[in-house]
């Protein structure tokens, strides 16, 4: 999901629309509750809520509560919003709660930043290092809850 304002649509960012109110410009959606938003229906069913989205296009515009938010459903929309950073950078109240909470990870960072993070964090997930991890993480498991299992130790399954 992006927050409205990152829309390619280049939406006025002050045009943050109340749940349930839409102007011309917004992408189409369900119908909305006042205050609430999608809440309700999310929280009673969410698979069936996001499942019955892609029915209203593309571009459909939610509200969680009063916030106003846009979900992608065209295959090439989520890809150029996945690459294009620069178009669809993360922003808008949900992420700056997220980085109060989590700090500038590579999840939430701004683009100018995201870069230099990746750069520093990819190593770790080289191919060779990954079986190391898994050995790390038996171990571990086996310190906390004793040999693992009734049969023996934990091993890695061989590749």
């Amino acid at each position: 999901m992006c927050h409205e304002r990152d829309h390619p649509q280049g939406q006025d960012p002050e045009n943050t629309g109340r749940a349930g109110e839409r102007s011309a410009a917004d992408p189409p959606g369900p119908h909305a509750w006042p205050l609430i938003g999608h809440l309700a229906p999310l929280g009673r069913d969410p698979l069936a809520f996001l499942k019955s989205l892609p029915a209203h296009g593309a571009l459909v515009h939610v509200h969680m509560g009063p916030v106003p938010l846009v979900v992608l459903y065209d295959p090439e929309l989520t890809r150029q919003a996945l690459v294009d950073d620069r178009v669809f950078d993360k922003g808008g109240p949900v992420f700056d709660r997220f980085r109060n909470v989590l700090g500038d990870g590579l999840s939430s960072c701004p683009h100018h930043a995201h870069r230099r993070l990746r750069r520093l964090a990819q190593p770790a997930f080289h191919p060779d290092r990954l079986p190391h991890y898994a050995q790390t993480m038996i171990t571990c498991i086996e310190a906390v809850t004793g040999s693992g299992c009734p049969n023996g130790p934990w091993t890695c399954p061989p590749r």
